[in-house]
């Protein structure tokens, strides 16, 4: 069960994991090629990175990706109001208020609940996106410190924040 969280989870604890080699080694990737101004080798990167986030997660390249705040489900894909920051209050037995889909949240907390994680599900800041980013690479966006992360992780620091893939 729950295969693709369980991946994300593994992915997200080897790259986006202050701390960890993969961590420092991407940043400092993701910095040289911004220096170099390589928008060649950056645009192939983003495209990679969007392929494989809309096959996992119906990614809509929001650029300041929120995807382990939402039990890695996609709110823009997931949500019909994009609640990002927790559940909006307006679901009935894990439907949306505006009945199209099942609430992320419901969901959310179902996966979660699973691998004994739910009491850490609305845990930490609001998650605020930054609509500046929409279209732009959101792992380049965290690297380089531009994210709703970057208040708590700054592109020089070395925090023990986590972020998303």
């Amino acid at each position: 069960m729950n295969l693709n969280y369980r991946l994300s989870r593994l992915v997200h604890g080897l790259a986006f994991k202050p701390g960890e080699k993969l961590f420092s080694s991407l940043r400092k990737v993701f910095g040289r090629l911004e220096q170099n101004n390589s928008r060649k080798t950056l645009s192939v990167l983003h495209k990679v990175e969007h392929a494989s986030k809309v096959v996992l997660y119906g990614c809509h390249d929001c650029g300041d990706c929120s995807l382990p705040e939402c039990g890695y489900l996609c709110p823009r894909n997931s949500c019909s109001k994009n609640a990002r920051n927790g559940p909006c209050g307006g679901s009935f037995d894990g439907r949306c208020e505006l009945d199209d889909k099942d609430c992320i949240w419901a969901r959310a907390y179902d996966r979660l609940k699973y691998f004994g994680e739910s009491q850490d599900m609305l845990k930490g800041p609001a998650v605020i996106p930054n609509p500046a980013l929409n279209g732009s690479s959101a792992w380049s966006n965290f690297f380089r410190g531009r994210d709703h992360q970057h208040v708590s992780m700054p592109a020089n620091s070395n925090s023990s924040s986590s972020h998303p893939l």
